[in-house]
């Protein structure tokens, strides 16, 4: 297969594992594809009975040779052997394997695709978001738990009036923030296609007014350089949050909020020691499957010189 053809076509990598043992198998294949542009999912394959883990991975030559280098980086010699491969015609399978996903509520929030809005009552707490080429559907635990934080602080009357959503995809994040109360959201991604996407959904959302979107690496831009928000929320990797520690702490308001997901159950004790050591406290952290975000509050004088 030539290299033009090649990049066109979709990988399939999916095995069967038993009901308890999904979510790890599924988070060791993330892991696995971690440097690859990869959607892994997992669901039932019938009652009571197996699941399967799957994963549609992108730029790949050759299925053996592919196969073989993703079961080498699999720990879990039986989640190894489970695994195979197939190639998928040209249809958008990152839509189509996500567009059956069903509703998520996370507190009041409930984050759904457009085929089953007909099904749900009215609400403001309904966020739409159909599958698409930005990450952030709503559906993964990383967002759960940053919708989850962010509701929880509003409860509790702590949600400041400015924030950035770092990372924001499909700008689901920054849509809840204005929906909570915030008066003003930047909203930022490395991808220029998620900003686009951003932006179309928070117009969709009604609230684009209230939403700044642009296309930034971490905090280098100049709309950033004299911005201090009351909150940053990052669902992003553990890796660029460990880059990212110290300018979290010269960006973030004294005493604002710092939510951080995107992180696995290993991750943890890194992030937290790193930005302890950053004079972050945590606060809380909520932990779904194999999955953790982190809510720190930063300290009151402000960024160290």
């Amino acid at each position: 297969m030539s290299e033009g053809e090649s990049e066109g076509r979709v990988l399939k990598v999916w095995g069967v594992v038993a009901a308890e043992n999904a979510t790890p198998a599924a988070a060791a294949l993330e892991a696995a594809l971690d440097d690859e542009s990869a959607v892994v999912t997992q669901y039932e394959v019938e009652d009571e009975g197996p699941w399967a883990v799957e994963a549609l991975v992108f730029g790949m030559e050759d299925v053996a040779t592919a196969l073989a280098d993703i079961r080498a980086r699999i720990a879990d010699p039986d989640l190894a052997d489970a695994l195979t491969a197939e190639w998928l015609g040209e249809e958008d399978w990152v839509a189509k394997s996500l567009e059956g996903l069903k509703p998520v509520r996370a507190g009041r929030f409930i984050v759904h695709g457009s085929h089953d809005g007909p099904k749900l009552a009215p609400s403001r707490w309904r966020l739409e978001i159909d599958a698409g080429q930005a990450f952030g559907t709503g559906h993964h635990e990383t967002t759960v738990g940053c919708l989850r934080a962010i509701e929880d602080l509003g409860r509790a009357n702590r949600l400041p009036q400015t924030a950035l959503d770092l990372g924001t995809g499909t700008g689901v994040l920054a849509a809840a923030l204005v929906r909570l109360g915030v008066r003003s959201v930047i909203a930022t991604d490395i991808d220029p296609i998620a900003v686009d996407v951003a932006r179309d959904n928070l117009r969709g959302f009604g609230v684009g007014a209230q939403v700044r979107t642009i296309t930034a690496t971490g905090f280098d831009h100049p709309t950033l350089r004299t911005f201090r928000p009351g909150m940053i929320v990052a669902n992003i990797l553990a890796r660029p949050l460990l880059a990212l520690a110290q300018d979290m702490r010269r960006q973030i308001a004294p005493g604002g909020w710092l939510v951080l997901s995107g992180l696995r159950l290993a991750d943890e004790r890194r992030i937290r020691a790193t930005y302890r050591a950053r004079g972050f406290r945590l606060v809380r952290h909520y932990r779904m499957g194999a999955w953790v975000t982190l809510v720190f509050s930063a300290p009151h004088d402000g960024a160290p010189s």
